[in-house]
């Protein structure tokens, strides 16, 4: 019989925290540069404004840390895209995620 181990509890405890830290700051950036083309389009095609922009900003932050500390965030997240804003997007695929 083969164990799957996961690579986390292969790690000491500060290499996790080293590469946790590189993957948040990773995050960081590709969130950043999303929300700058959403931002450009949103400016460009519908006239949102700064003080618009900077409100969609805050709420994207207060989710993303909902997302962090709530382990059914995405699954609920894809309901509401599809079920009420009635937005055809790829589900995430809940298997893969790992506390």
């Amino acid at each position: 019989m083969k164990a799957r181990i996961p690579p986390q509890q292969l790690m000491p405890g500060v290499s996790k925290k080293v590469v946790q830290s590189y993957i948040d700051v990773k995050e960081d950036e590709i969130l950043r540069r999303c929300m700058k083309l959403a931002f450009f389009a949103l400016n460009r095609r519908f006239g949102f404004g700064a003080a618009r922009l900077a409100a969609v900003y805050d709420e994207v932050n207060t989710l993303r840390a909902d997302a962090k500390k709530d382990p059914i965030f995405w699954e609920h997240l894809d309901r509401v895209m599809s079920n009420e804003i009635g937005l055809d997007m790829p589900k995430e695929d809940y298997s893969k995620f790992e506390e």
